[in-house]
């Protein structure tokens, strides 16, 4: 019924639909005719369910990918992470004092 309100079909245009099908179709092939456009829709439903499953899961695992290095860097001691960030600035120096010879 939401589907026929989407397209804004009113009662009248409803009835002529279903004598076009009964004519068309025949009383004998309008259930098997709905039952393939249910499973269709159904198949449908499912296929984008799948898809909206895996956009979610790689969404997650992008998040806790990015996650990693901050909850790394947070649970370390601040201590420690300036003992690291020294270190790291010493080796720089020492690298540019080899490059330009200064001593």
């Amino acid at each position: 019924m939401h589907i026929l309100l989407f397209f804004d079909v009113s009662g009248g245009e409803i009835l002529v639909i279903v004598l076009f099908a009964l004519i068309f179709f025949g009383s004998k092939n309008i259930p098997e005719l709905m039952r393939g456009l249910g499973r269709g829709i159904r198949e449908f439903k499912n296929a984008t369910n799948a898809i909206q499953r895996e956009i979610r899961e790689g969404a997650e695992q992008v998040q806790q990918e990015l996650k990693k290095p901050i909850d790394s860097q947070i649970s370390k001691p601040l201590d420690q992470q300036i003992e690291s960030f020294e270190k790291e600035v010493r080796k720089i120096e020492s690298d540019i004092n080899k490059d330009t010879n200064i001593n």
